[in-house]
Formats: C-alpha cells, structure tokens, sequence
C-alpha cells in the first residue's frame, strides 16, 4: 500500500522528512527518499528507549516494523505505523549498585 508522509522531527537537528512508500514493494519516492533509503541501508538504527537498537530485516523497505523504527529514531511517528514500532526488551540483568 502506497502512502504518503510528511512528519516532523522531534530532535533538534532534523527537518521534517517527506517521502512516499509503498510498503508493498518497497519503493520510495520524493523529496526526501535518499534520505530514507540511506537509513533503510544501515543494519540497524537507534530506538527508543535509548540506548537500545533495532536490527533491521532482510529488506527494511517492505517491513513497517522497520519503517517504523526508521522514522520513530527522529520524526513523529504517523498513526498508521505506530502500531509497529518495535518493541524493545531489556535482557541485561538488574546490576545492583554499592
């Protein structure tokens, strides 16, 4: 399904991002798709809460939970993906403090 996006930054050094995807075969389009492609091609990206990470899938551009985690590291998630932000656990043990 193609849809259009246009999402404000909740960081500081960031514009807002608009781009159209369709989550069918992956294609993006727009203004700003270079920017987008170029972070779908990293392994993985920052989630939140920080400082956790999502390792992308095998293709990113047909995954929402991927896109979601992609514009949730520094835009405003639109409301269809926000039922796809990744979920992250913390596995690492309570450390006690002295």
């Amino acid at each position: 399904m193609k849809r259009k996006y246009f999402v404000k930054p909740t960081v500081p050094y960031e514009t807002t991002l608009e781009f159209s995807w369709d989550s069918d075969t992956g294609k993006v389009t727009g203004r700003d798709a270079d920017r987008v492609l170029e972070m779908a091609g990293w392994r993985e990206i920052f989630a939140h809460p920080l400082p956790a990470a999502w390792e992308f899938s095998q293709n990113p551009l047909t995954n929402k939970t991927d896109m979601a985690a992609i514009i949730g590291s520094s835009w405003e998630l639109p409301e269809d993906l926000r039922p796809h932000y990744p979920e992250i656990h913390d596995d690492t043990p309570d450390q006690a403090v002295n």
